[in-house]
């Protein structure tokens, strides 16, 4: 299992998609600083607007990164035509697909972490005066809530990866889903479950600076049943993917 790991976080480092997913996780906080400074409000930029004005924006960039990613991560062998090869290694496939889900749950957070902490940077250079430390405590919650949530989000990508073995197929779909779907996040967690994340993270944050924070209250459901929907959601992609890999043709 630990050569799988190795094996995945080695491919994940030597292709193009890291360093898209460093733009990714860096590049919103830089825009909302320069916004800041450009152009700020009437009333000042404080903590509580900076951190959680455009989140949403932020956590959209993040989101699609996540399913590229995982996408990525399933079809990779298929892309570049070495399945047959990587399925009559030693290792089983079991062990090769549940790696793919630990490189997917060592990313996720890491980028997260790492938005966070330029969040808090940015966040320094535009806002005076120090965060307050109640503020704080909210917005790291609300980044371990984005990061956990987000990581069984992308086991269900991985699933739509693994059925149809293609890039660009399994990114359309799941792209697709997302902004076909998207509309009746405001009405219900259940149905376009990727901004489920996003509905919570506005509750934790208690802030009207989310773009469709009014809409979120008509939402009686909370963070327990969206934890529990999102881990039913991640365990079954799990069972299903790892079904369908094992007797997956290279």
């Amino acid at each position: 299992m630990r050569n799988a790991i190795a094996a995945e976080l080695m491919k994940l480092r030597r292709s193009r998609a890291l360093p898209l997913l460093l733009i990714v996780c860096l590049a919103p906080p830089a825009v909302k600083l320069l916004r800041a400074l450009l152009a700020p409000a009437a009333g000042g930029v404080s903590w509580q607007s900076f951190l959680a004005s455009g989140q949403e924006l932020t956590v959209f960039s993040l989101l699609i990164a996540v399913l590229l990613s995982a996408n990525h991560v399933f079809t990779q062998e298929y892309r570049f035509r070495t399945a047959a090869a990587v399925f009559t290694v030693q290792t089983g496939r079991t062990a090769i697909f549940t790696a793919k889900i630990i490189t997917l749950f060592l990313m996720i957070p890491a980028m997260f972490l790492l938005s966070a902490l330029a969040q808090l940077l940015c966040g320094a250079a535009a806002v005076p005066g120090a965060l307050p430390r109640e503020l704080l405590g909210t917005f790291l919650l609300v980044q371990l809530w984005y990061a956990a949530a987000f990581s069984l989000l992308a086991v269900a990508a991985g699933l739509v990866a693994v059925l149809v073995k293609r890039f660009t197929p399994a990114a359309v779909i799941t792209l697709g889903y997302y902004i076909l779907l998207f509309p009746f996040h405001t009405k219900t967690l259940y149905v376009c479950f990727f901004m489920t994340p996003v509905v919570i993270a506005a509750r934790l944050f208690g802030s009207a600076d989310y773009i469709f924070a009014f809409d979120y209250r008509d939402i009686t459901a909370g963070l327990p049943q969206a934890a529990v929907f999102l881990l039913a959601l991640g365990a079954a992609s799990f069972a299903a993917g790892l079904c369908i890999y094992r007797r997956a043709d290279a």
